[in-house]
């Protein structure tokens, strides 16, 4: 057992909470670090949130049998409590990481040098940091900040490299690649133009190289395609017209293409 204290509390340990789940995209609550020595977990305290009851009509049962409780943060009123710490996987009091105010938690990854990141969004939405933490200490970085006049979407397309990181981002109304190096600077853009990064399905870090899918060819579409970190014109890797699922290997030298459309 590596973390103590939540059971019969009310809190729970590893979990995502309803705003996570819900909201965010962000099912579970626990991550291993890559050498398996440490494990980062989510620490949810909705000891004051309200209870609301769903009932469940239609069933054969009555009462218990047919309803459920859960803790519920109406419009307003205070969220979950939420905090980050880690822990060693010999066990020993958790290092809880510097989170500061109310806000949310949507992302958390390891990073290749061992230290921790955490995507944190505020509650309106509108706001979003990209920050690193010493594990040892719980000590924060900020390496960016993202703004928006409306809503913040989330996305899962942040890429740790060793040199850098890979950032996607919508700060020009359209989700564009970006590369930045581990002190939050900006290199260069990988993309540009008025269509929409789908996903990042590959990177390859010896050849320097992203592959994407992207609306390039225009919003019915979806292809793969491959850009240098140094940036330039996408070089398109799927012709049949369509939306384009990929998987590829880890080696980026093999994918398997799911393609749909109208025809």
């Amino acid at each position: 057992q590596l973390t103590s204290g939540a059971r019969g509390t009310g809190k729970t340990h590893g979990l995502a909470e309803y705003i996570a789940q819900e909201e965010m995209g962000r099912h579970h609550g626990f991550w291993w670090s890559k050498d398996g020595k440490w494990l980062a977990f989510a620490e949810v305290d909705e000891t004051h949130i309200s209870r609301y009851r769903i009932v469940h009509q239609g069933k054969d049962e009555v009462g218990e049998g047919a309803q459920e409780d859960h803790g519920y943060p109406f419009a307003g009123t205070e969220n979950a409590r939420v905090r980050l710490g880690v822990v060693p996987v010999e066990g020993g009091a958790p290092v809880w990481m510097a989170l500061e105010g109310d806000s949310y938690l949507a992302r958390v990854a390891w990073l290749p040098d061992g230290s921790l990141s955490a995507q944190i969004e505020n509650r309106a939405q509108t706001e979003l940091d990209l920050v690193r933490f010493d594990p040892a200490t719980g000590q924060r970085t900020v390496l960016l900040h993202e703004t928006s006049d409306v809503w913040i979407n989330l996305n899962n397309l942040f890429k740790p490299l060793a040199a850098g990181f890979i950032w996607a981002s919508e700060r020009t109304g359209f989700r564009h690649l970006y590369l930045y190096d581990w002190n939050g600077t900006l290199i260069r853009f990988l993309t540009q133009g008025e269509w929409m990064v789908d996903d990042v399905v590959g990177v390859d870090e010896e050849k320097e190289v992203v592959y994407f899918t992207a609306t390039l060819d225009g919003p019915l579409s979806s292809h793969l395609y491959v850009i240098g970190f140094g940036g330039g014109e996408p070089h398109k890797l799927t012709t049949e017209p369509g939306l384009h699922a990929i998987v590829i290997d880890d080696a980026c030298a093999r994918f398997v293409d799911t393609c749909q459309s109208r025809d």
